[in-house]
């Protein structure tokens, strides 16, 4: 299956930072992900972050949602003192795989 990605993300600063990554290999197979990063040097984490999840999904032996499941956890490993939100996803087929996290202040207040 043929997609047709486009990415737009806002300003970012060296404090926080809202980054995307689309991947294909084989054709078949893709990985996505957005981060919202806010930390020290965000931009450069974010990105150098986005880059290696990427790798790591395609590097990793299993089935599509095996593998972005260990990506997702690898993130949580790499970003664990940092405040960001995750959305990470993966097309294999017709199939669209979705996971997410949000460990942003805001996240852990009551709704009203």
């Amino acid at each position: 299956m043929k997609l047709k990605v486009a990415q737009v993300i806002g300003l970012n600063t060296d404090q926080k930072a809202a980054q995307v990554i689309s991947s294909s290999r084989n054709g078949d197979n893709s990985f996505f992900a957005v981060l919202d990063l806010a930390c020290d040097d965000a931009f450069t984490k974010g990105r150098l972050g986005l880059s290696e999840l990427s790798d790591f999904y395609f590097d990793f032996e299993g089935t599509p949602a095996e593998k972005l499941t260990a990506a997702f956890e690898k993130a949580k490993e790499k970003f664990a003192s940092e405040e960001y939100s995750l959305l990470a996803a993966s097309v294999s087929g017709k199939i669209l795989y979705l996971e997410s996290l949000d460990r942003s202040p805001l996240s852990h207040s009551p709704p009203f």
